[in-house]
C-alpha cells in the first residue's frame, strides 16, 4: 500500500514533534540531575549515590540486552 506525500508528511511532522518532545523530556532531566548531584554534594552523598547509579545503569543494560524481564 502506497502512502501518499501529505501521509508521509504529516508522519515525519509527529516523528519531529516527538522527538522535541523527548529531547525536552531529557534536557529537563539532564539539568534536574545535576542540580540534584550538588545537592548531593553538599550533603556528603555523592559516593553513595554514583553506586546506586552505578548500579541502575547496569540493571538498564542488562534489561535492554534482554538478559532481565521486568
Amino acid at each position: 500500500m502506497s502512502k501518499t506525500v501529505e501521509q508521509l508528511e504529516r508522519e515525519l511532522a509527529q516523528s519531529n514533534e516527538d522527538f522535541e518532545q523527548v529531547a525536552g523530556i531529557a534536557e529537563r532531566r539532564f539539568l534536574s540531575s545535576l542540580a540534584f548531584r550538588a545537592f548531593l554534594g553538599k550533603k556528603g552523598l555523592t559516593e553513595e549515590f554514583e553506586k546506586y547509579e552505578k548500579q541502575f545503569s547496569e540493571n538498564i543494560q542488562d534489561y535492554l540486552n534482554g538478559d532481565i524481564e521486568i
